[in-house]
């Protein structure tokens, strides 16, 4: 009997020592950790870096090439105007200055309100006019190249509303009665005071919408790319 008891609390303390080392030994069992390297983008596709920097420069340099210049002359004659207009990239336009105030000088405009006319240039061609022009001066142009036109037509109407339409065309803010000595030109052409304008922006110079315009010299209506006519109220100060 004390031989039964004796191995019946041996067989209970080994239990219990197996039943205690079983946690101890879980503790000793650690999971394994996993680790990833990640590579910089550049590393990845070592000329990614080198296309976004060409791609931002070209962005930059189309930003710089948008840029556009009119080149305007307006002779008033009474309660009539005409209106020379020379507008493209600002690389083409601006070497033509020269030649454009050379041509203007040649312009003659009758007293009695007749139609104007001029000598061209060596190498430059008149075009047929239109309905919507009445006239077209085209300047040559190396080979490849879209040549330059300068877009003749006629209206009445206000001087600072055409200068602002011109600038506005170009993305430029309006200005106002007060700055149009400062931000034009007086020529004399044949005998008469004429201004001249000379505007640099993004714009492309050209007019967007159909906003009615005046009856210009023929007639005819003016054309999609000329100033329109309206009374330009300013503020008394």
């Amino acid at each position: 009997m004390h031989f039964v008891t004796e191995f019946r609390l041996k067989n209970i303390v080994r239990a219990c020592l197996l039943a205690a080392a079983g946690p101890l030994a879980g503790c000793g069992q650690h999971d394994e950790i996993t680790s990833y390297t990640v590579r910089k983008p550049e590393l990845v596709d070592p000329t990614l870096v080198a296309r976004t920097t060409q791609a931002r420069s070209a962005s930059e340099g189309s930003a710089a090439a948008s840029e556009n210049q009119t080149l305007g002359l307006i002779i008033t004659t009474g309660d009539q105007a005409w209106f020379f207009k020379l507008t493209g990239d600002v690389k083409a336009v601006e070497p033509q200055h020269e030649a454009f105030l050379d041509f203007v000088q040649s312009i003659k405009v009758p007293s009695s309100g007749g139609n104007p006319t001029w000598t061209l240039p060596e190498g430059w061609k008149q075009l047929p006019g239109s309905q919507f022009r009445y006239a077209t001066i085209q300047l040559p142009a190396a080979a490849g190249e879209k040549p330059l036109e300068i877009t003749v037509s006629s209206a009445g109407g206000d001087m600072l509303a055409n200068v602002n339409r011109w600038r506005q065309q170009l993305s430029l803010p309006p200005i106002i009665v007060y700055e149009l000595a400062s931000t034009t030109e007086t020529l004399k052409i044949d005998g008469r005071d004429a201004t001249l304008v000379s505007f640099v922006g993004k714009g492309t110079g050209q007019m967007s919408g159909g906003a009615p315009f005046a009856p210009f010299a023929g007639g005819a209506t003016l054309p999609p790319d000329h100033p329109p006519i309206g009374e330009t109220k300013t503020k008394s100060k």
